[in-house]
């Protein structure tokens, strides 16, 4: 497989991984020189007690300025404008963010809010790539899902929800300066959201892998990430409270984040942001749903890293066993045997195809007469100018219409 004649990498985050690693944030917040930190986290993390037990563990003189959970499942511009209020009310110095992909976005939003001192709050002006030219203020995150890879990103994607469209903000200063990973924090996630998020995670290897900007650091990451997901992602759905299952997708999700980091994403990102700015389908179910296409749709041009990805998926015997010009469509097939797994672990709620899949209230959010839509506003995403094959609406919608339907891309 040929190479780049040059790349960069970057991975600045200092990870604490292992059973008992929340009991040592006092003391890091104490070496980023924090006294007052903002706790950002969901309503379940919050009745779990965790942010009391880390601020347990602060140093004299330390103290919480303000906790807050009320962060939508999608993180948006009103929540950064209001939070960014709340640190400046309190007075806080840092930020610790204790959630999934949305907590630990907004945490980046709020930091680039009060660190640029944004009027009002407005980060719109930051929003591209490389737009934040400048250290932020120090950010602790501890993901409690395994599946967004924020703690190890310079990503954050950050909805307008008067726009329907997703902003995304792309910058090494977005990275956090420390990410925890301890298991307890993620064994409460449900199955359907460990597989959704899961998926999430593997799509961000598997682009990682294939997309133009990979690189021999990257890959080596992306490889080991999906190798780890394969094995551990059915084992944590099917039993919760596996804590080793739990530390294996924690650092898999690690991994993967830091190898889309360096080498972007592409076309699944490119739909499914769309379809989830359209029909607020959550992004690891639109993730677990696109990504078999779009290795299909991509084989045209990277035939031999896509069909190298069934050695990770899969096994060097099924590898080697399986004809060359076969393992594209292999690989492929091999993502979709994992999402019958998963959907028959959760009882048939993890969707395969975007006609079967329902929101809480039984309501199916994507429909044939929105596909259109779709295809027009997802070409316009910034993820797609790294996707290997160029991407144009026919081909869009030819691609949507497959995962509507839950065929093979002819």
């Amino acid at each position: 497989m040929k190479t780049l004649p040059y790349f960069e990498f970057q991975s600045k985050v200092k990870i604490l991984a292992g059973d008992g690693r929340l009991e040592k944030i006092g003391e890091e917040l104490e070496k980023l020189g924090s006294r007052c930190p903002m706790i950002l986290s969901s309503r379940t993390i919050a009745r779990s007690g965790i942010p009391e037990m880390i601020a347990g563990g602060y140093r004299q003189g330390m103290s919480t300025g303000v906790i807050d959970t009320d962060i939508p499942a999608d993180s948006d511009l009103e929540t950064v404008k209001r939070l960014t209020a709340l640190y400046k009310e309190k007075n806080c110095d840092a930020i610790l963010a204790i959630g999934g992909g949305s907590v630990i976005d907004t945490a980046k939003g709020v930091n680039i809010a009060v660190s640029l001192d944004c009027p009002e709050g407005d980060i719109n002006p930051y929003a591209g790539a490389g737009m934040v030219k400048q250290k932020l203020k120090p950010l602790i995150v501890v993901p409690t899902t395994s599946g967004s890879g924020s703690e190890a990103t310079i990503v954050a994607v950050i909805a307008d929800r008067k726009q329907s469209k997703k902003l995304i903000f792309t910058s090494p200063f977005l990275l956090p300066d420390i990410a925890v990973l301890d298991p307890r924090v993620t064994v409460s996630l449900p199955p359907l959201l460990t597989a959704q998020t899961g998926m999430d995670a593997l799509t961000h290897a598997c682009e990682a892998f294939f997309c133009l900007a990979h690189n021999p650091l990257s890959d080596s990451f992306a490889l080991e990430a999906i190798r780890k997901i394969a094995e551990y992602l059915p084992r944590a759905v099917a039993s919760p409270e596996d804590t080793k299952a739990r530390l294996e997708m924690a650092i898999a999700s690690n991994l993967a984040g830091i190898a889309f980091s360096n080498s972007m994403v592409g076309m699944v990102h490119t739909l499914g942001h769309t379809v989830g700015a359209i029909t607020h389908v959550p992004h690891g179910a639109c993730m677990a749903i696109l990504l078999p296409y779009a290795m299909e749709y991509n084989a045209r041009k990277e035939p031999e890293r896509i069909g190298y990805l069934l050695q990770a998926l899969e096994n060097e015997k099924i590898f080697l066993e399986t004809p060359k010009e076969q393992r594209p469509r292999a690989a492929a097939d091999a993502v979709r045997r994992l999402n019958a797994e998963l959907k028959k672990l959760t009882g048939g709620a993890h969707a395969v195809c975007f006609k079967e899949y329902r929101d809480r209230d039984g309501n199916s959010p994507v429909t044939e007469e929105l596909l259109p839509k779709i295809a027009y506003e997802a070409v316009n995403d910034g993820s797609v100018f790294y996707n290997p094959e160029e991407l144009s609406r026919e081909d869009a919608l030819r691609v949507l219409t497959a995962a509507y339907e839950g065929t093979q891309l002819n």
